[in-house]
């Protein structure tokens, strides 16, 4: 990137970092990056989560029964309020550090969200850990960040956590 009058290199603009967290502490291994990230350029942090029901999809189970419906329902009801919690203690943290930060709760399939969240809040880059999953693991998991990293429209930074 450079100045089109004096061809010079002009820095990216970063203002918004989008950091999917997933609850576990390897989810947290690119947090120290973004926080680093943010103060050096005075970005913001979203923090995001997504809650999706394992094992009953929302529409399957509408459909199947009512009972199973809000069972659904009641999943992503209490997923939703951990995830509040969760992140909100982070926000807490990051403010207290001096970062501008705020979270939002997603309901759906995790890479889905995440791309969609980063559009809707015009997020500069999405901070990201991976859990390093590979080979057989990862195609039966399906990797988030393999998805992220593919089909989001803004850079990605991968963070694989220590062991």
């Amino acid at each position: 990137m450079s100045d089109k009058q004096s061809g010079k290199p002009t820095r990216p603009s970063m203002k918004r970092i989008l950091v999917p967290l997933d609850g576990s502490v390897f989810g947290e291994a690119a947090l120290p990056c973004a926080e680093e990230l943010a103060k050096t350029a005075k970005a913001e942090v979203i923090l995001m989560q997504s809650v999706t029901p394992h094992g009953i999809e929302i529409g399957l189970a509408e459909t199947r029964s009512p009972h199973l419906s809000k069972l659904s329902e009641e999943y992503v009801e209490h997923g939703t309020a951990v995830a509040r919690d969760y992140l909100a203690g982070i926000q807490k943290r990051l403010s207290e550090s001096g970062i501008v930060a705020s979270y939002v709760v997603e309901v759906g399939p995790p890479a889905e969200r995440i791309i969609a969240c980063a559009k809707k809040n015009a997020v500069d880059i999405i901070a990201l850990s991976t859990h390093g999953r590979s080979g057989l693991s990862a195609l039966m998991m399906g990797s988030v960040a393999n998805k992220v990293l593919h089909y989001a429209e803004v850079p990605v930074l991968l963070v694989k956590p220590h062991k």
